[in-house]
């Protein structure tokens, strides 16, 4: 993405709760919106890095990171899927979960990559 995607993201992110601060007079609870969003952000950025150039980080060891790589995988082998690298809520609420592969394909090998091909 663009380097503006970031903080462009993050305010539309926040507009809803400064709306509702400016109404109600909590600042506050939009400064922790935005903190929470940009955090979220920052480490969806990081993961995503990660991913796509894995160089034996301490954060890529965990059984999650592989888990998710797992997710991210498929989402680029089938792109209408698996939307959400950092938190797959979302594919799972709205159907677009997929947890391994409909049919075999050549996959990346690794020691952070996850077997995604179908169970035979």
């Amino acid at each position: 993405m663009a380097w503006w995607n970031g903080p462009a993201l993050i305010c539309i992110g926040t507009a809803p709760f400064a709306v509702i601060a400016f109404f109600t007079g909590q600042w506050a609870f939009a400064v922790g919106a935005c903190l929470a969003i940009s955090s979220y952000y920052g480490f969806y950025e990081y993961i995503h890095w990660c991913m796509h150039l894995p160089k034996a980080r301490r954060v890529e060891k965990p059984w999650w990171f592989r888990k998710l790589n797992g997710h991210h995988l498929l989402h680029h082998r089938y792109m209408h899927k698996n939307f959400n690298v950092v938190l797959p809520l979302a594919d799972l609420c709205l159907g677009t979960l997929m947890p391994r592969a409909k049919n075999h394909f050549a996959q990346a090998q690794g020691p952070a990559v996850p077997n995604v091909q179908p169970i035979a």
